[in-house]
């Protein structure tokens, strides 16, 4: 509690000046009573109602694709495809809240899901190989990139960003097994990437400081 002497009052509550006359106080205690009181807001709450919504519109989509496959006798293909595509944009829905917090991560998970689900894709259409030839590389390239631009403008979050970028681009180099194994017919794109991402790497190992590379050393244990 503090105390005024110009106008010999109490003051209950957290200031810095008296109320009154804007003059110092003094503390007499540690007590104070807080001039609002704090409401706390359950968030699972509503996280619970929002999951229960994008599950029905789940339920929902996939009765309707159901319902189309044996009305028309689409091939299942298309039941796959759309049900993954509809999977993929009902969880960026669901997480969309969370990128706002965590940008590397979010961008981290979409390069892992997009390359999945190209390459489901072109699997599901009778495999001609683009999505490793062609989209997967540039997806590597682009989340490399976006996480590197982000870094850039905000240097104060370097060390966060690190880890992110340092994990796409042992990613991206790890690419290369593609061509390694053959399992890509058009190599120079895979190699692009894998070259790119080794380079990102090795000039975010040379500029980072002590204390990114000690936060990288705790995130995964080394």
């Amino acid at each position: 509690m503090n105390y005024c002497k110009e106008c010999n009052i109490k003051i209950s509550v957290r200031s810095e000046k008296c109320p009154i006359c804007s003059g110092s106080i003094n503390n007499i205690d540690s007590e104070f009573i807080e001039p609002y009181p704090k409401i706390e807001i359950d968030y699972r709450h509503f996280n619970s109602i929002r999951l229960r919504i994008y599950l029905f519109l789940a339920i929902i989509v996939f009765f309707f694709v159901i319902s189309v496959k044996f009305l028309t006798e689409t091939d299942l293909t298309y039941l796959f495809l759309s049900t993954s595509v509809f999977g993929y944009i009902w969880f960026n829905i669901y997480t969309i809240h969370k990128a706002l917090k965590n940008v590397g991560y979010f961008i981290l998970k979409q390069m892992l899901f997009l390359s999945g689900i190209t390459l489901l894709i072109d699997y599901s259409t009778g495999y001609r190989g683009w999505s490793v030839n062609y989209a997967i590389p540039l997806i590597i390239i682009l989340a490399i990139s976006s996480i590197s631009a982000i870094a850039m403008f905000k240097p104060m979050q370097f060390r966060e960003y690190f880890v992110y970028q340092i994990t796409t681009s042992v990613i991206g180099v790890l690419s290369i097994l593609l061509v390694i194994f053959n399992l890509s017919t058009v190599r120079w794109t895979l190699i692009f990437a894998a070259f790119y991402s080794a380079l990102v790497m090795l000039g975010m190992i040379i500029f980072a400081d002590k204390k990114a590379k000690l936060e990288f050393k705790k995130r995964f244990h080394f």
